[in-house]
């Protein structure tokens, strides 16, 4: 749980390399508090977020890019960024 600007999200963070959509769509829709699913593979990290988070701005702030509920960037991109630095820049709510 993070609370940024006076507003509450929560992320969850999946090491996931196969099936992404499936598993952050589980994940989301189990648990309707989750805001952003952050899943990092071997090779990227794909973001994936309910209506509240732009996934998009997320990915462009590390190097990446996508649409609004799902977006990634490259592994090499966020390495030795926490997970606030991965989140907060570019979070509009």
């Amino acid at each position: 749980k993070e609370v940024i600007r006076g507003n509450e999200f929560f992320v969850a963070i999946v090491l996931c390399d196969d099936y992404q959509n499936t598993v952050a769509e589980e994940i989301i829709n189990k648990n309707e508090s989750i805001d952003l699913v952050i899943m990092v593979g071997k090779k990227s990290v794909s973001f994936r977020s309910s209506d509240k988070i732009d996934a998009s701005l997320v990915a462009e702030f590390n190097s990446g890019g996508g649409h609004k509920n799902s977006a990634g960037t490259h592994l090499e991109n966020v390495l030795g960024k926490s997970l606030l630095d991965l989140v907060i820049q570019k979070i509009k709510f």
